[in-house]
């Protein structure tokens, strides 16, 4: 069985200090979207969100430039109009 996809944005500054928050860095996170950072001043947080991050990258899956490219037309499809749907 798959683990489930994890979608969080963090960042951990020398072990001590850890940004959690739904900023999406892209045309729309500034503009658009209401976002939210939190800075957490905890080396208790800080190595859990590491070893949470270790622990998914080591089950997650490589994906290649030539797979990416070479990924069916009805895919490609699907994810456009899920683009467009969540550009609205």
């Amino acid at each position: 069985s798959r683990s489930p996809i994890l979608h969080a944005k963090y960042l951990t500054v020398d072990g001590g200090f850890s940004v959690v928050g739904s900023y999406n860095v892209d045309r729309y996170g500034s503009k658009h979207n209401l976002e939210i950072g939190v800075l957490i001043e905890s080396p208790t947080t800080a190595h859990e969100l590491e070893r949470t991050f270790a622990f998914h990258l080591d089950r997650s899956d490589v994906v290649t430039l030539a797979a990416w490219q070479d990924r069916p037309r009805w895919q490609r499809l699907y994810e456009w109009l899920l683009f467009l749907g969540a550009s609205v």
